[in-house]
């Protein structure tokens, strides 16, 4: 090809924007931002003529009506992308080419010029319009989709640009039809994946794009959650035309092109949750083994996944449809339409979660989570920020089976923070076993106070989950008849009172503090009761103790419930009585009154009185409840047992797990987390498990099975195999390594390939475990943003790994500015400096010695060196 500079200037732009988008580089507007290096490169590959820089630069500095050539648009001020028809006055935006003309892209795969040309007049196009402002329900024109599909679907198609001028109007027409269809099939798509945190993975063309000889009879995009965008599964939106008839259609989709045996599986787990949405409107589209489809709407999830695992079946899709003639029927607007659909694709979510399991690995209700869990991996990888959706996923196992957004995890995780199902504690060199089991104190708003045994965080949440798991195993029974009485299990807020309630729910009584002298075994009426206090002289003689005493010996009856207040506005317990009343006075509390129980509910830190009760408790430490005060639904949502066979779980986060002492911390608990060695109830009652006697409260002490220790480390402080060796053996490990791919371009600095060229040096030059994570690059959008995260978090993390040795940082960062001309182009600026200059002796110094300093104000240049260095000349 003879080209002109112009032509081959913009054929350059063109082919850098269209290999981004084949190639799935481009989300968002700085992904098309061009540099004009790199345009000029490709150019000169293009022509024999001369492409100089300056050149380039005359076509970057353009972008007005003035100029003769508009080939580049602003997009922030800083950066310039490629201009589309129409954005000047529609002959500016490109030079004169030959359609015929054949380009080889730097694949190495052939494409003409007019299939160039074509990409930048519809999808190119249709992209820089979806992202120039926020799509709102009305905005979306889905007539024109209906329109299009209606008219031109499987019409014939030409390129324009080759035909005379009455057939060149009738395509032009098509063209902008179908331009103007997907651009609204793709704005829906943004607004869903906008919504519900997806990734639009592949926009469509409204033309076959290899043949460019029929219009499509379908539009599609493919969504995806991020962290599964690398599998073929996918929420489809189809916009189609099917027997004559134009619809909407959302579907669980399968790429079958490039879907694996491994992914088909996959795919078909979806299958195990059956419909329960309108049957008119959500349905199987079957591919049979033969390659015919069907739509199936009459059947079960369960029938439809017995013909995929005999074979009958190849593929399975679960769909939603609306048709034009629903649109008609309903009077539907845009507005409407878009809320049917975006309500539709909520609907469908939860399915394609489930299809993501990847056989119970990835979420679930099936997941099988190791009880002692490390994540592991150098700072910055995410391990904090993992560690809070692994956390709520363990204790529901549910929960990610419906798609989740991050606030909807961080919401989850501080309920069952205030729940104290999941805790938090953090490991340190002056981290101990008193801080983690426990240890002896003393009240020290009391003077003289005893020291006494007190939980450390692993013992608290240990005998929580413990009672909680005891309750799972209690049958669920109807409450209606049951009578009801308050009952205080020692003063709260209180040591001793707490004292009092650990030990009631540990051995599964009630007890009752007043006249604790007087043994009321054989007094069995109230006259009985009153006679005996009566008598005594030391006793308290008040009405109210009285009844007290009579409701806990005689009116309270087994099979009555009674609710564990704590104060006057919480209650923290509900049981069942299940033995009559008894004395005890060799037990460690000072309360001698006793009724064996069975609790149902548990909530140490306490639940709100109006939850189940229509008012609040009074003074006194036991009293009926009549029927008008109780809720009783309420109380039934909470001592029923679970619907599931799952038991609650607790979860115990260590952040930092490698810092601390842990033979020190531990103690001789180590061996008890292992898994078949922990508490566990069979199902004929027995107890099995392993349990040790505590140093400081002799009390019995075992790991109850759900309870679930998940740690941090930073590979960065300590390799895991410098780890205590009791430690390693008894934790599973997953490994967090920095993902570059979670990065894209701000303006021209392409952020991903930074860091891992970074990255790859530091592994050379050091290690793997110090690497540099991708978080502290998430967010920024800015070149100065990143300029700061260099300076303020990576450039003092290689002075701390490579121990100031100043010539391994200036390797990693790229080199290293010796001319004040260049300071600002790099992140480090060196100097010699002779001994001779600065010293009267020399007597053993080195005579000359290179110094550096790190510059105070780098420029972008100093971002794009580390990468773009001599090996890296051949890159596109």
């Amino acid at each position: 090809m003879n080209l002109t500079v112009n032509q081959a200037v913009w054929l350059a732009a063109a082919m850098i924007t269209y290999e981004r988008f084949k190639n799935n580089q481009v989300k968002s507007m700085a992904d098309i931002a061009l540099v004009q290096a790199d345009i000029q490169k490709r150019a000169q590959s293009l022509t024999n003529n001369n492409v100089e820089s300056a050149r380039i630069s005359q076509h970057f500095n353009a972008d007005h009506q003035s100029n003769t050539q508009n080939y580049f648009r602003n997009i922030n001020g800083n950066n310039r992308r490629l201009s589309y028809p129409g954005e000047f006055n529609g002959i500016k935006e490109r030079p004169d080419l030959n359609f015929q003309d054949s380009l080889i892209l730097s694949n190495g795969e052939q494409i003409t010029v007019d299939q160039l040309v074509n990409f930048v007049e519809t999808e190119y196009r249709t992209f820089i319009d979806g992202k120039q402002s926020p799509v709102l329900a009305t905005e979306i024109d889905f007539k024109k989709i209906i329109t299009h599909l209606n008219t031109y679907a499987n019409h014939d198609y030409k390129s324009p640009h080759q035909l005379d001028e009455h057939e060149k109007q009738l395509y032009l027409a098509i063209r902008e039809s179908g331009s103007s269809a997907v651009k609204e099939l793709n704005r829906f798509a943004d607004s869903i994946a906008s919504k519900y945190d997806l990734l639009n993975k592949s926009k469509t063309n409204f033309h076959v794009p290899k043949q460019v000889t029929t219009v499509r009879s379908y539009l599609w995009n493919q969504l995806v959650t991020k962290e599964f965008k690398a599998y073929p599964t996918s929420l489809s939106i189809f916009a189609e035309k099917k027997n004559d008839i134009v619809r909407f259609r959302l579907a669980i989709e399968l790429d079958e092109k490039n879907a694996t045996t491994e992914d088909f599986l996959r795919h078909h787990q979806f299958l195990t949750l059956p419909i329960t949405l309108d049957p008119t409107k959500y349905f199987y589209y079957v591919t049979s083994k033969d390659n015919s489809e069907m739509e199936i709407y009459d059947r079960s999830a369960k029938e439809i996944k017995e013909k995929v695992e005999t074979g009958e079946y190849k593929k399975v899709q679960l769909c939603y449809a609306i048709t034009n003639d629903d649109i008609i029927y309903n009077g539907w607007q845009s507005k409407e339409i878009f809320h049917e659909l975006i309500e539709a694709v909520g609907h469908l979510l939860p399915y394609y979660n489930k299809a993501m399991m990847d056989n119970g690995k990835i979420g679930g209700s099936n997941t099988m989570y190791a009880k002692n869990n490390i994540l592991y991996g150098p700072p910055g990888t995410g391990k904090t920020y993992t560690v809070i959706e692994k956390a709520v996923n363990i204790i529901d196992p549910n929960f990610s089976s419906v798609f989740r957004s991050r606030a909807e995890y961080e919401e989850a995780y501080q309920i069952y923070i205030e729940k104290k199902q999941i805790q938090f504690c953090t490991f340190h060199q002056s981290f101990s076993y008193e801080d983690f089991v426990e240890g002896l104190r003393s009240d020290i708003d009391k003077e003289g106070a005893p020291f006494t045994p007190q939980n450390g965080v692993f013992k608290e949440i240990c005998e929580l989950a413990k009672s909680r798991y005891q309750l799972t195993k209690n049958p669920t029974f109807d409450i209606s008849q049951s009578m009801f009485y308050k009952i205080s299990l020692g003063r709260a807020r209180s040591d001793e009172g707490d004292k009092i309630y650990r030990y009631c729910i540990a051995n599964k009584v009630i007890s009752l503090g007043h006249i604790s002298e007087i043994d009321f075994t054989k007094h069995d009426t109230f006259e009985k009761v009153k006679e005996a206090i009566s008598d005594d002289e030391q006793a308290e003689q008040s009405s109210s103790v009285i009844n007290m005493i009579n409701n806990f010996r005689n009116e309270l009856n087994i099979g009555d419930l009674v609710i564990i207040s704590k104060g006057n506005l919480k209650f923290r317990a509900i049981a069942k009585v299940t033995g009559d009343y008894y004395y005890d006075e060799e037990t460690e509390i000072p309360y001698n009154h006793f009724r064996e129980v069975e609790w149902l509910y548990i909530s140490n830190s306490g639940n709100d009185v109006d939850q189940i009760l229509n008012s609040n408790f009074s003074q006194l430490s036991i009293y009926p409840l009549n029927e008008g005060q109780l809720k009783i639904e309420e109380i039934q949502k909470l001592i029923s047992a679970p619907e599931t066979d799952e038991d609650e779980r607790f979860v115990l986060i260590i952040d930092e797990i490698n810092r601390g002492n842990i033979s020190k911390i531990f103690g001789e608990l180590i061996t008890l987390i292992e898994e078949d060695k922990r508490f566990d109830i069979l199902e004929d009652g027995t107890t099995t498990g392993i349990e040790v006697i505590l140093p400081y409260s002799k009390e019995p002490f075992s790991v109850p099975k759900n309870v679930y220790l998940l740690g941090t480390m930073n590979t960065a402080d300590r390799s895991i195999s410098f780890m205590d060796t009791a430690l390693r053996r008894r934790f599973m490990f997953e490994e967090m390594l920095p993902n570059p791919e979670q990065l894209g371009k701000v303006g021209n600095v392409d952020v991903g390939r930074l860091l891992k060229t970074i990255n790859e040096r530091i592994e050379y030059l050091y290690d793997r475990d110090h690497q540099i994570g991708h978080a502290f690059f998430i967010g920024k959008e800015t070149t100065k943003e990143l300029i700061e995260v260099m300076q303020r978090k990576v450039i003092p993390l290689l002075q701390e790994y490579f121990y100031d040795d100043w010539e391994k940082i200036e390797l990693v960062l790229g080199g290293a500015a010796d001319s004040e001309t260049e300071e600002g182009n790099y992140f480090l600026f060196k100097k010699s400096v002779k001994a001779n200059n600065l010293f009267k002796k020399m007597k053993n110094l080195r005579s000359e010695k290179t110094i550096y300093t790190v510059v105070k104000e780098p420029s972008l240049q100093a971002l794009l060196n580390i990468y773009q260095s001599d090996r890296d000349d051949s890159y596109e």
